[in-house]
């Protein structure tokens, strides 16, 4: 994830794709900005296509 995101930005994209009280939502972006988060390609893609869509720049990778 982008170091200059916006935090609203990501818990925004966060809540559209997952039913996370604000609490998980926060701890979801915090992960995201550290070691990632993990998840089938379809949901990672999904996830990725909402950040993407404000503006916060990701990168999905293959384990």
């Amino acid at each position: 994830m982008d170091a200059g995101a916006s935090l609203v930005s990501v818990l925004r994209a966060l809540s559209e794709t997952q039913p996370l009280s604000l609490g998980e939502a926060r701890r979801a972006a915090a992960d995201l900005a550290g070691a990632g988060l993990m998840g089938t390609a379809v949901e990672m893609a999904y996830l990725a296509e909402r950040l993407r869509g404000r503006a916060v720049n990701v990168l999905v990778e293959d384990l």
